[in-house]
């Protein structure tokens, strides 16, 4: 279930790898190559010239084109002139007529009605997806240029038509919008839900081995921690951290980081991006177990609001003293944790955040009322100083 993203990717792109397949797989079979859905009927004239776009310079271009290529063939008017809808049926029933002749499409008799065939259905599917509807486009815009500059008529159109605009249904947009939503959210919380910490992991007594432990747990490659010292400056620490995918981190630091206490080790997250922009999170290891030292090391300040690292530390000790917590991720800016029992007094704790760290409730819960809430569902610690 860890594949689950790869699995909805490989999905979505089905057209694409699978199409041509199919049409490999139809030539193999010995059947006719598929390579347009449809076959130009022996009774149709197709000349495509989408570059025209003034019905009397077409109607100049079409009459030359037939004294050129087809001068002295017989010219039949159309049946069936002063029915347009009968006229219209007939044709369109004659060429699909022929397109199940040349095994391109199919005649359902329960239904009355033509389907294409299974590779057609495929190839018009294909062919309609971008890259390959734009190079079809212009391939068929390159040809009306040929056909134009052959005739002597190629330029631009004294009178054109307005181009329709493309009229885009906000409701499709919404639902489209709330699709890949739905889809994004169920492949994040299949990440979240599913990764389980092996049942043989065991932390190496030494540290060099348990970093390449967190290695292997998050299929990464282990560089130095960097903090930030008392002047804002990087500061190499003595732990390292490793790439994990957002929506895998928080799985990964709660169910291994007591495991690695055990062995005086601290797990943490020491990077969190929210999957914005693709960015993986960072999960650290440090050689001791104490969150201070590292929190003081990580430089974590509020310092818009004269908040620095040694005001954060003496503020969470109060408050793991009334409300005992396991920080679980420390970065520059920001501090995380879970409480470990319930919360006796929600309202009373979510004012006690907001005169400490403002910007949870300014800029994300709105109201001290909902922070309150927040805390009793999530029963989670977390400040940030924007």
């Amino acid at each position: 279930m860890v594949y689950a993203p790869w699995l909805l990717l490989l999905l979505l792109l089905a057209p694409y790898w699978l199409g041509p397949i199919v049409v490999w797989l139809t030539q193999k079979a010995g059947a006719r190559p598929v390579f347009e859905p449809f076959t130009p009927p022996a009774s149709l004239i197709v000349v495509r010239l989408p570059i025209v776009r003034d019905p009397a310079r077409l109607c100049r271009i079409t009459r030359a084109y037939l004294d050129r290529h087809y001068r002295g063939v017989e010219r039949v008017p159309f049946e069936h002139q002063d029915e347009p809808a009968r006229f219209l049926g007939e044709a369109m029933a004659r060429e699909l007529t022929e397109q199940v002749e040349a095994g391109r499409w199919r005649r359902d008799d329960r239904t009355g009605v033509f389907r294409p065939t299974f590779p057609s259905a495929w190839v018009m599917t294909w062919q309609a997806l971008p890259p390959f509807s734009l190079l079809r486009r212009r391939r068929v815009r390159r040809r009306a240029t040929a056909i134009l500059e052959e005739l002597n008529m190629a330029g631009p159109d004294p009178r054109p038509i307005a181009q329709p605009r493309t009229r885009v249904s906000l409701r499709c947009l919404v639902a489209v919008a709330i699709i890949v939503y739905l889809l994004t959210q169920f492949g994040s919380r299949v990440l979240r839900t599913s990764w389980t910490l092996p049942a043989d992991f065991v932390v190496p007594a030494a540290f060099p081995d348990a970093v390449r432990a967190l290695e292997r747990l998050a299929g990464g490659k282990a560089t130095p921690l960097v903090g930030t010292d008392s002047v804002g400056d990087s500061l190499r620490t003595e732990g390292f951290a490793v790439s994990v995918p957002s929506a895998r981190a928080e799985r990964l630091v709660s169910a291994a980081q007591p495991r690695f206490l055990e062995k005086g080790y601290y797990l943490f997250r020491s990077e969190q991006h929210f999957g914005i922009g693709g960015h993986a999170d960072r999960v650290a290891l440090f050689p001791r177990s104490d969150p201070y030292e590292i929190l003081r090391l990580m430089g974590t300040n509020g310092w818009n609001y004269d908040i620095g690292p040694d005001s954060i530390v003496a503020w969470l000790k109060v408050l793991e003293r009334d409300h005992p917590f396991v920080l679980t991720g420390m970065g520059f800016d920001w501090v995380e944790g879970q409480f470990r029992s319930a919360i006796r007094d929600a309202n009373a704790l979510a004012r006690r955040f907001y005169a400490f760290c403002p910007d949870v409730v300014s800029q994300g819960t709105e109201t001290v009322e909902a922070l309150a809430q927040e805390l009793v569902a999530s029963q989670r610690l977390y400040c940030w100083w924007d």
